[in-house]
């Protein structure tokens, strides 16, 4: 979701799968950045887990060919842990994705908040971001967990959890405006009156 004046900014990229949405924010005034929604396949799909994540990889790199510089943020369910456990394929399949596209993972330090079923679901739910150099680009900051072990007002066994970033301004110099040709204007006078 994005405030509506934001629209002529917003490309929303097609890709070949339900399972993640790119788009790209494109401002003249800022970074090009690039969000990803993910839901990856879950735990018993590892075949579609595989296809899925190589999908996603692709996509980024498509984009990543007309915006190099662009900064990344993943933002969703990617049903596998960053770091990974000991002797999970997923775990560590994932881990190698994130490796190869510099991402990493927004601290939460929230213990269990996927699916609440122990210690094994940590850091499933990723937020993820490029690591940035210089470090003044802007990075994602938590602003919100809520969860149904702490409010009624969640009904889920996933997370809410509300982050927020800055986008620096970039100084850009806009070129020289070139003065148009005058019309002489012999037919029509403005007259201006005190009087309203």
């Amino acid at each position: 979701m994005w405030k509506k004046n934001l629209d002529p900014y917003i490309t929303r990229i097609v890709v070949p799968s339900s399972r993640f949405q790119p788009i790209i924010f494109n401002h003249p005034n800022h970074p090009v950045s690039i969000h990803i929604g993910i839901y990856l396949p879950t735990s018993g799909l590892d075949r579609e887990f595989i296809h899925e994540i190589s999908l996603l990889e692709a996509a980024i790199e498509n984009i990543l060919q007309s915006h190099p510089s662009a900064l990344i943020y993943l933002r969703g369910d990617a049903n596998a842990a960053l770091p990974h456990r000991p002797g999970n394929r997923r775990d560590m399949l994932f881990t190698s994705f994130c490796e190869r596209l510099k991402l990493q993972r927004m601290q939460l330090s929230h213990p269990t908040y996927h699916h609440f079923v122990g210690e094994s679901s940590l850091y499933i739910d990723a937020i993820l971001q490029t690591v940035s150099e210089p470090s003044n680009l802007p990075y994602e900051k938590l602003v919100l967990i809520l969860c149904s072990r702490m409010t009624s007002v969640v009904d889920s066994k996933h997370d809410v959890i509300l982050t927020t970033f800055q986008q620096p301004v970039i100084e850009c110099s806009l070129p020289p405006i070139n003065n148009s040709s005058s019309v002489i204007n012999d037919r029509h006078r403005i007259i201006w009156s005190e009087k309203v």
